[in-house]
């Protein structure tokens, strides 16, 4: 027998258990990990979400709310801003079947800045021109401090001194409320969408979370299952009351007939 035969086997064996090993490792760093690798899909939210703050797109009286919660420096909120948004404006904005709130959640820790160009669309709001100054700020992407910012703002057209004394002010309030509110349902990153009916007190009954510009036939076939479901299908309860009260005056007819025809004979 040759006298390497038993370092081979050694070696082999070795070589066995470090890669059991290895594999172990891998295995634990994943089990610690993956709720950071894979985080579980938001839940739906079982209390209404407020509206408060938001800027709506479309009518009042549409059934179907979309809340939007997005990051101005985000390429994948820029992507359903350009390629999914158009679609659904289309088929249910301005057909009044559905409206947008948008919502800010700036992730300022990936796209510096971009707090900023939250609180500079809602600073253009206050002068009537959130929705310019909003395509604006998606389409410049990056360099956003607060020189470009007021030079955005004189080429929309607003008042730059208005709009500077506005920049830093109370208007961080509501961004930081936006962003707050994103974390606590969940949505950890942008964009992120709540689909839901509006209630009578002004705040949304959500039936649907989204997450990631998804394709547009994601989202058209959430909305029409909010249109479908059992809480935006229309009131039967005229139906019900016509047809019970033409039933009830039947029967009180026929019974007054019968007396009728009882004392007559």
């Amino acid at each position: 027998m040759s006298a390497t035969a038993p370092r081979e086997t050694v070696r082999f064996w070795m070589d066995g258990v470090t890669t059991v090993a290895a594999l172990a490792g891998v295995a634990i760093l994943l089990w610690m990990n993956w709720a950071l690798l894979f985080p579980p899909p938001p839940s739906v939210p079982e209390s209404p979400v407020s509206l408060a703050g938001a800027t709506l797109r479309g009518v009042d009286t549409a059934p179907v709310i979309l809340v939007e919660y997005s990051d101005y420096l985000c390429p994948f909120c820029l992507r359903f801003e350009d390629d999914i948004l158009p679609t659904l404006n289309q088929r249910y904005i301005d057909t009044g079947r559905m409206q947008l709130a948008f919502k800010h959640h700036p992730i300022e820790r990936i796209h510096p800045g971009s707090t900023l160009a939250s609180q500079a669309a809602l600073c253009a709001g206050r002068q009537d021109m959130f929705l310019s100054m909003h395509t604006a700020l998606f389409r410049e992407g990056a360099g956003l401090n607060e020189a470009r910012l007021v030079q955005m703002a004189q080429s929309n057209g607003l008042d730059t001194q208005q709009f500077s004394q506005c920049l830093f002010g109370d208007v961080s309030l509501q961004v930081q409320r936006d962003i707050k509110e994103a974390e606590a349902l969940g949505l950890s990153g942008t964009p992120a969408f709540l689909v839901g009916s509006r209630l009578a007190d002004g705040t949304v009954r959500v039936v649907e979370v989204i997450k990631g510009a998804r394709p547009a036939a994601d989202f058209e076939a959430a909305i029409e299952r909010a249109l479908a479901s059992p809480g935006f299908a229309p009131s039967r309860a005229p139906l019900v009351f016509v047809v019970g009260g033409i039933g009830t005056a039947a029967l009180v007819w026929s019974w007054y007939r019968r007396r009728l025809v009882r004392h007559t004979v």
